[in-house]
Protein backbone atom coordinates (compact mmCIF):
# COMPACT_ATOMS: atom_id res chain seq x y z
CA UNK A 1 0.00 0.00 0.00
CA UNK A 2 1.25 3.84 -0.51
CA UNK A 3 2.76 5.26 2.42
CA UNK A 4 3.15 9.21 2.14
CA UNK A 5 4.96 10.86 4.68
CA UNK A 6 3.84 14.53 7.13
CA UNK A 7 5.68 15.95 4.14
CA UNK A 8 4.75 14.26 1.16
CA UNK A 9 1.05 14.38 2.43
CA UNK A 10 1.61 18.52 2.80
CA UNK A 11 2.94 18.73 -0.84
CA UNK A 12 0.38 16.91 -1.82
CA UNK A 13 -2.31 18.04 -0.30
CA UNK A 14 -0.92 21.99 -1.62
CA UNK A 15 -0.95 20.60 -5.04
CA UNK A 16 -4.24 19.09 -5.00
CA UNK A 17 -5.93 22.09 -3.82
CA UNK A 18 -3.89 24.84 -6.07
CA UNK A 19 -5.79 22.18 -8.80
CA UNK A 20 -9.13 22.21 -7.39
CA UNK A 21 -9.21 26.04 -7.13
CA UNK A 22 -8.08 26.12 -10.13
CA UNK A 23 -10.33 23.87 -12.13
CA UNK A 24 -13.49 25.81 -10.42
CA UNK A 25 -12.06 29.02 -11.24
CA UNK A 26 -11.80 27.28 -15.03
CA UNK A 27 -15.35 25.84 -14.83
CA UNK A 28 -17.20 29.38 -13.58
CA UNK A 29 -15.07 31.17 -16.39
CA UNK A 30 -16.62 28.55 -18.69
CA UNK A 31 -20.29 29.05 -16.99
CA UNK A 32 -20.02 32.72 -17.00
CA UNK A 33 -19.18 32.89 -20.93
CA UNK A 34 -20.97 30.34 -22.12
CA UNK A 35 -24.21 30.74 -24.75
CA UNK A 36 -26.06 28.03 -22.56
CA UNK A 37 -27.47 29.79 -19.72
CA UNK A 38 -28.53 26.11 -18.23
CA UNK A 39 -26.69 25.46 -14.59
CA UNK A 40 -23.94 23.42 -15.18
CA UNK A 41 -21.98 23.51 -11.83
CA UNK A 42 -22.83 24.13 -7.98
CA UNK A 43 -20.49 24.47 -4.79
CA UNK A 44 -22.11 23.98 -1.45
CA UNK A 45 -20.81 24.01 2.25
CA UNK A 46 -22.17 21.25 4.30
CA UNK A 47 -21.46 20.60 7.70
CA UNK A 48 -22.80 16.95 9.93
CA UNK A 49 -21.86 14.15 11.69
CA UNK A 50 -22.59 10.67 12.61
CA UNK A 51 -20.62 7.50 13.90
CA UNK A 52 -16.72 8.09 12.63
CA UNK A 53 -14.36 5.45 14.21
CA UNK A 54 -11.39 3.09 13.86
CA UNK A 55 -12.28 -0.15 13.69
CA UNK A 56 -10.67 -3.32 14.45
CA UNK A 57 -10.37 -7.16 15.24
CA UNK A 58 -10.87 -7.12 19.07
CA UNK A 59 -8.91 -9.87 21.24
CA UNK A 60 -10.85 -11.74 23.24
CA UNK A 61 -12.63 -10.67 26.25
CA UNK A 62 -12.39 -6.61 25.35
CA UNK A 63 -15.22 -4.21 23.57
CA UNK A 64 -14.91 -1.01 21.06
CA UNK A 65 -17.38 1.55 21.07
CA UNK A 66 -17.63 3.59 18.21
CA UNK A 67 -17.92 7.82 19.31
CA UNK A 68 -19.62 10.48 17.51
CA UNK A 69 -17.70 12.82 15.67
CA UNK A 70 -18.11 16.23 13.21
CA UNK A 71 -17.67 16.13 9.57
CA UNK A 72 -17.54 19.24 6.97
CA UNK A 73 -16.36 19.57 3.78
CA UNK A 74 -16.89 22.09 0.66
CA UNK A 75 -17.35 20.43 -2.80
CA UNK A 76 -18.05 20.94 -6.10
CA UNK A 77 -20.20 19.15 -8.72
CA UNK A 78 -20.29 19.49 -12.72
CA UNK A 79 -23.24 18.15 -14.26
CA UNK A 80 -22.63 15.93 -16.91
CA UNK A 81 -26.38 16.07 -18.42
CA UNK A 82 -29.62 15.70 -16.29
CA UNK A 83 -29.09 12.45 -14.49
CA UNK A 84 -25.19 12.63 -13.90
CA UNK A 85 -22.68 14.89 -12.44
CA UNK A 86 -19.22 14.06 -11.21
CA UNK A 87 -17.55 15.98 -8.48
CA UNK A 88 -14.84 16.50 -6.00
CA UNK A 89 -14.12 18.84 -2.48
CA UNK A 90 -11.99 18.79 0.45
CA UNK A 91 -13.68 17.21 3.74
CA UNK A 92 -12.59 17.68 7.45
CA UNK A 93 -13.27 15.11 9.49
CA UNK A 94 -12.83 13.39 12.99
CA UNK A 95 -12.95 10.15 13.91
CA UNK A 96 -12.82 8.22 17.81
CA UNK A 97 -13.00 5.03 19.14
CA UNK A 98 -13.39 3.61 23.00
CA UNK A 99 -11.46 0.42 23.80
CA UNK A 100 -12.62 -0.98 26.86
CA UNK A 101 -10.48 -4.50 28.10
CA UNK A 102 -11.01 -6.29 31.10
CA UNK A 103 -7.89 -7.71 32.47
CA UNK A 104 -4.76 -8.78 30.45
CA UNK A 105 -1.34 -10.05 30.91
CA UNK A 106 2.42 -11.25 30.40
CA UNK A 107 4.87 -13.25 32.39
CA UNK A 108 8.21 -13.39 31.74
CA UNK A 109 11.06 -15.66 33.11
CA UNK A 110 14.09 -14.38 35.60
CA UNK A 111 16.35 -14.71 38.46
CA UNK A 112 17.07 -13.27 41.02
CA UNK A 113 20.74 -11.94 42.82
CA UNK A 114 20.86 -15.63 44.73
CA UNK A 115 20.14 -17.56 40.87
CA UNK A 116 16.99 -18.27 42.02
CA UNK A 117 14.23 -18.59 39.08
CA UNK A 118 10.97 -17.15 39.06
CA UNK A 119 7.85 -15.29 36.81
CA UNK A 120 7.23 -11.91 36.72
CA UNK A 121 3.57 -11.21 36.31
CA UNK A 122 2.49 -7.53 34.37
CA UNK A 123 -1.29 -7.39 34.28
CA UNK A 124 -3.26 -4.59 32.89
CA UNK A 125 -6.67 -4.21 34.65
CA UNK A 126 -10.38 -1.68 33.78
CA UNK A 127 -8.53 -0.67 30.50
CA UNK A 128 -10.70 2.31 28.93
CA UNK A 129 -8.53 3.24 25.73
CA UNK A 130 -9.37 6.49 23.02
CA UNK A 131 -8.27 6.12 20.12
CA UNK A 132 -8.92 9.50 18.07
CA UNK A 133 -7.59 10.88 14.57
CA UNK A 134 -8.69 13.70 12.13
CA UNK A 135 -8.41 13.55 8.81
CA UNK A 136 -8.10 15.99 5.58
CA UNK A 137 -9.69 14.19 2.70
CA UNK A 138 -10.11 14.37 -0.86
CA UNK A 139 -13.39 12.43 -2.50
CA UNK A 140 -13.80 11.62 -5.78
CA UNK A 141 -17.61 10.83 -6.20
CA UNK A 142 -20.30 10.49 -9.68
CA UNK A 143 -24.32 11.51 -8.71
CA UNK A 144 -27.37 9.80 -10.39
CA UNK A 145 -30.19 12.38 -10.13
CA UNK A 146 -33.93 11.91 -9.94
CA UNK A 147 -35.35 15.38 -9.91
CA UNK A 148 -38.96 15.06 -8.06
CA UNK A 149 -39.91 18.66 -9.54
CA UNK A 150 -38.96 21.88 -10.14
CA UNK A 151 -37.65 22.64 -6.68
CA UNK A 152 -36.47 19.39 -5.25
CA UNK A 153 -34.13 17.01 -6.58
CA UNK A 154 -32.72 13.43 -5.08
CA UNK A 155 -29.68 11.87 -6.28
CA UNK A 156 -27.58 8.51 -4.56
CA UNK A 157 -24.06 8.82 -5.12
CA UNK A 158 -20.80 6.66 -5.00
CA UNK A 159 -16.82 7.00 -5.19
CA UNK A 160 -13.79 6.88 -3.04
CA UNK A 161 -11.62 8.95 -1.42
CA UNK A 162 -7.89 9.16 -0.32
CA UNK A 163 -7.11 10.75 3.57
CA UNK A 164 -4.01 12.69 4.60
CA UNK A 165 -3.87 12.37 8.96
CA UNK A 166 -3.18 15.64 10.88
CA UNK A 167 -3.54 14.57 14.02
CA UNK A 168 -3.56 11.12 15.72
CA UNK A 169 -3.14 9.70 19.43
CA UNK A 170 -4.71 7.45 22.29
CA UNK A 171 -5.64 8.42 25.90
CA UNK A 172 -6.04 6.07 28.66
CA UNK A 173 -9.70 7.07 30.42
CA UNK A 174 -9.04 4.46 33.28
CA UNK A 175 -6.77 1.45 33.90
CA UNK A 176 -3.98 0.31 35.93
CA UNK A 177 -0.89 -2.23 35.75
CA UNK A 178 -0.17 -4.74 38.13
CA UNK A 179 3.38 -6.49 38.84
CA UNK A 180 4.32 -9.47 40.73
CA UNK A 181 6.64 -11.93 41.21
CA UNK A 182 5.93 -16.12 41.59
CA UNK A 183 8.65 -18.74 43.08
CA UNK A 184 7.57 -21.96 41.67
CA UNK A 185 9.72 -23.74 43.41
CA UNK A 186 8.36 -22.11 47.02
CA UNK A 187 4.65 -21.33 46.01
CA UNK A 188 5.82 -18.10 46.99
CA UNK A 189 3.63 -14.62 45.38
CA UNK A 190 5.90 -10.84 46.03
CA UNK A 191 3.51 -7.75 45.76
CA UNK A 192 2.55 -4.56 46.85
CA UNK A 193 6.78 -4.38 47.31
CA UNK A 194 6.98 -1.23 45.71
CA UNK A 195 11.03 -0.72 46.40
CA UNK A 196 11.51 -4.23 44.28
CA UNK A 197 9.33 -2.47 41.67
CA UNK A 198 6.10 -4.50 42.88
CA UNK A 199 3.12 -2.66 42.91
CA UNK A 200 -0.03 -1.32 41.08
CA UNK A 201 0.29 1.72 39.04
CA UNK A 202 -2.69 4.09 37.78
CA UNK A 203 -2.16 4.68 34.11
CA UNK A 204 -5.32 6.66 33.42
CA UNK A 205 -4.37 9.86 31.88
CA UNK A 206 -1.87 8.32 29.55
CA UNK A 207 -1.63 9.88 26.47
CA UNK A 208 0.73 9.32 23.07
CA UNK A 209 0.58 10.25 19.39
CA UNK A 210 -0.01 7.73 17.12
CA UNK A 211 1.29 7.43 13.68
CA UNK A 212 -1.13 6.00 10.85
CA UNK A 213 -0.84 5.03 7.11
CA UNK A 214 -2.80 6.82 4.56
CA UNK A 215 -5.94 5.61 4.03
CA UNK A 216 -7.97 5.01 0.93
CA UNK A 217 -12.13 4.43 1.34
CA UNK A 218 -14.83 3.75 -0.60
CA UNK A 219 -18.40 6.28 -0.42
CA UNK A 220 -21.66 6.43 -0.81
CA UNK A 221 -24.53 8.76 0.12
CA UNK A 222 -28.10 9.44 -0.48
CA UNK A 223 -29.21 12.88 -0.86
CA UNK A 224 -31.54 15.90 -1.09
CA UNK A 225 -31.38 19.49 -2.74
CA UNK A 226 -34.41 21.87 -2.52
CA UNK A 227 -33.68 24.98 -4.47
CA UNK A 228 -34.32 28.44 -2.38
CA UNK A 229 -33.86 30.40 -5.85
CA UNK A 230 -32.82 30.18 -9.50
CA UNK A 231 -29.13 29.78 -7.76
CA UNK A 232 -29.23 28.80 -4.14
CA UNK A 233 -30.33 25.82 -2.46
CA UNK A 234 -30.39 24.17 0.79
CA UNK A 235 -29.15 20.15 0.98
CA UNK A 236 -29.17 17.27 3.16
CA UNK A 237 -27.85 13.85 2.37
CA UNK A 238 -26.88 10.49 4.11
CA UNK A 239 -23.46 9.49 3.77
CA UNK A 240 -21.42 6.13 4.71
CA UNK A 241 -17.43 5.84 3.89
CA UNK A 242 -15.23 2.33 4.47
CA UNK A 243 -11.64 2.18 4.37
CA UNK A 244 -9.93 -0.32 2.59
CA UNK A 245 -6.29 -0.80 3.82
CA UNK A 246 -5.03 -1.44 7.40
CA UNK A 247 -3.74 1.43 8.69
CA UNK A 248 -1.63 0.69 11.45
CA UNK A 249 1.74 2.03 11.56
CA UNK A 250 2.72 1.48 14.59
CA UNK A 251 2.73 -2.24 14.87
CA UNK A 252 5.46 -4.61 15.32
CA UNK A 253 6.37 -8.14 16.07
CA UNK A 254 7.61 -7.26 19.12
CA UNK A 255 5.27 -5.16 20.29
CA UNK A 256 2.99 -5.69 23.28
CA UNK A 257 0.51 -3.63 25.07
CA UNK A 258 2.89 -3.61 28.12
CA UNK A 259 6.62 -3.25 28.00
CA UNK A 260 9.49 -3.99 30.38
CA UNK A 261 12.66 -2.40 29.72
CA UNK A 262 15.33 -1.87 31.91
CA UNK A 263 13.75 -2.84 34.79
CA UNK A 264 10.65 -0.09 33.86
CA UNK A 265 7.26 -0.76 32.88
CA UNK A 266 5.73 1.34 29.81
CA UNK A 267 2.18 1.13 28.51
CA UNK A 268 2.19 0.85 24.80
CA UNK A 269 -1.09 1.52 23.91
CA UNK A 270 -3.67 -0.38 21.92
CA UNK A 271 -2.85 0.60 18.42
CA UNK A 272 1.06 -0.37 19.08
CA UNK A 273 0.59 -3.79 20.70
CA UNK A 274 -0.66 -5.74 18.27
CA UNK A 275 -4.06 -7.24 19.90
CA UNK A 276 -5.68 -4.89 17.89
CA UNK A 277 -5.63 -6.51 13.57
CA UNK A 278 -6.91 -4.83 10.66
CA UNK A 279 -7.30 -1.27 11.54
CA UNK A 280 -8.97 1.07 9.00
CA UNK A 281 -11.96 3.73 9.46
CA UNK A 282 -15.74 4.35 9.03
CA UNK A 283 -18.15 6.64 8.92
CA UNK A 284 -21.88 7.08 8.96
CA UNK A 285 -23.98 10.42 9.04
CA UNK A 286 -25.95 13.29 8.34
CA UNK A 287 -24.82 16.50 6.55
CA UNK A 288 -26.46 19.81 5.94
CA UNK A 289 -25.34 22.00 3.50
CA UNK A 290 -26.31 25.16 1.32
CA UNK A 291 -24.60 26.25 -1.66
CA UNK A 292 -25.27 27.68 -5.10
CA UNK A 293 -25.17 26.51 -8.46
CA UNK A 294 -24.43 28.90 -11.79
Amino acid sequence: MLYLTKVQQLQYISKVMRYFILFIAVVVANNLFAQDITSKSYVSINAGGGLHGLTYDLPEGSSRDIKFNFSTNASYHYSINKSWSIGTGINFSKYSTTFKLGSYGYSYDAVDIDNDPYKMNIAVNGLKEKQSATFLEIPITARYHFPLNSKLDLWVGAGFSIGFLTSAKYEVESGSITTTDYYEQYDWTIKDYPSKGFYATNISGESTDLSLKTPFSVLGEVGIRFSLTQNRFLSANLYGSYCLNDINDEKSMESKLIKLENNHIYYNGLIASGLADNIKLFSLGLKLGVGFSF
